[in-house]
C-alpha cells in the first residue's frame, strides 16, 4: 500500500492553513460539486466537530483510500503525516490541510475520486 504523502505546497504550511497547490484556498474559492463533496467528507469524519481530524477520525478516511494495516501501522503513518503537515498530532489534521491532501494525485498521495468522496 502506498504511504500518505503531503503535497510539496503543504510542507511547512501553518497547521490551520487553507493554502492549496493552486493557491486559491482549500476549496478553490468555489462551490463546485467536488468542493461540496470534500466538505461533506470532512464533516462526516470530524466526529467531535473541532475542525481537525485526529488519529481515529483520519483512519476512517485512510481506510476509504485503501489503508488496511494494523492499528500500530496506522499510528506510525498518522504520526508521519502530522509531522509532514506540521500538525500537532494531538490536535489533528486541519480542514484546509486535508482539502489539499485530497487533491494530491501522486502515487503516495491522498487523492480521492469523486466516487470515493460520495461513499
Amino acid at each position: 500500500r502506498p504511504s500518505i504523502a503531503v503535497p510539496p505546497a503543504q510542507r511547512g504550511a501553518h497547521p490551520g492553513s487553507t493554502h492549496d497547490v493552486g493557491g486559491r484556498g482549500w476549496d478553490g474559492g468555489d462551490n463546485s460539486r467536488r468542493s461540496r463533496l470534500k466538505r461533506r467528507l470532512f464533516r462526516g469524519c470530524d466526529k467531535d466537530q473541532d475542525g481537525y481530524l485526529d488519529k481515529e477520525e483520519m483512519m476512517t478516511l485512510a481506510v476509504l483510500t485503501g489503508f488496511d494495516g494494523a492499528d500500530d501501522v496506522w499510528a506510525a503513518e498518522y504520526a508521519r503525516l502530522c509531522k509532514e503537515c506540521n500538525s500537532d498530532r494531538n490536535m489533528g489534521i486541519a480542514k484546509g490541510t486535508l482539502m489539499a491532501l485530497l487533491e494530491d494525485r501522486s502515487t503516495s498521495g491522498f487523492f480521492c475520486s469523486d466516487q470515493q468522496l460520495e461513499e
